[in-house]
């Protein structure tokens, strides 16, 4: 008999998948990783590198314009914050020379999280900036010093070293360095804190009650919910 009336199943297509076709997506996602590797890398570097340098600098231009100014404080406080920014920029140097091969898993994680809080601290620091134009490194009363209340200032009262944790901290995180985290927690963080304490006792000297009023109203480093 023919073969009428019987309905033979339709043959679906073969679909042949080559090996390039599958090693394809794998290829993407290990040049985004190799990207995303390479930029966070260099974010925390170049941040942490050159937060660094511009302090060496402010200090020096601090130090060269210290008769202008009409107060200029430099103790033990001072002192010992002095050599913050070249202990940083010679383990930001000691960690450059981590290999940039693209960072598996945690330690992906880890750049980029470390990366984030370095670009924080810049936005902070820029933010203070802008807020004051006329922000120096050291403790120092300008001749026509007002005390500022406004911008990152009404936030809280030392963005700047708050900038300066975060430089220390993306660092260590992002390279998952033991000993950046340990020089950031008992030298950086008790050292700018004398350091605090020493430029908020010149302010209070300076501008009496006034400051005294600031510092009820803002906080020091951290900001309040509101």
């Amino acid at each position: 008999m023919g073969s009428a009336g019987y309905n033979q199943p339709a043959r679906l297509p073969l679909v042949v998948v080559s090996a390039h076709q599958l090693r394809r997506p794998c290829a993407s996602l290990r040049t985004l990783r190799d990207a995303l590797t390479t930029v966070a890398f260099l974010v925390v570097l170049i941040g942490a590198g050159g937060r660094a340098v511009g302090v060496v600098v402010g200090q020096v231009h601090t130090l060269l314009r210290r008769q202008q100014f009409r107060t200029f404080r430099f103790g033990w406080a001072e002192l010992v914050t002095w050599i913050e920014p070249f202990l940083l920029g010679a383990a930001t140097c000691v960690l450059a020379r981590t290999p940039r091969s693209a960072a598996p898993g945690t330690a992906l994680v880890a750049l980029v999280a470390g990366a984030i809080i370095v670009l924080c601290g810049y936005g902070l620091l820029f933010w203070a900036i802008w807020s004051w134009p006329a922000l120096f490194v050291g403790h120092a009363i300008l001749p026509d010093h007002q005390l500022v209340r406004t911008g990152v200032y009404g936030v809280v009262r030392h963005p700047a070293y708050l900038a300066a944790f975060g430089s220390w901290l993306g660092l260590g995180i992002a390279f998952r360095s033991v000993g950046v985290v340990a020089l950031t927690a008992l030298y950086v963080i008790p050292a700018y804190l004398a350091y605090i304490r020493s430029e908020e006792k010149m302010m209070r000297e300076e501008f009496g009650d006034t400051y005294r009023e600031y510092c009820r109203d803002v906080p020091g480093l951290i900001p309040r919910l509101r």
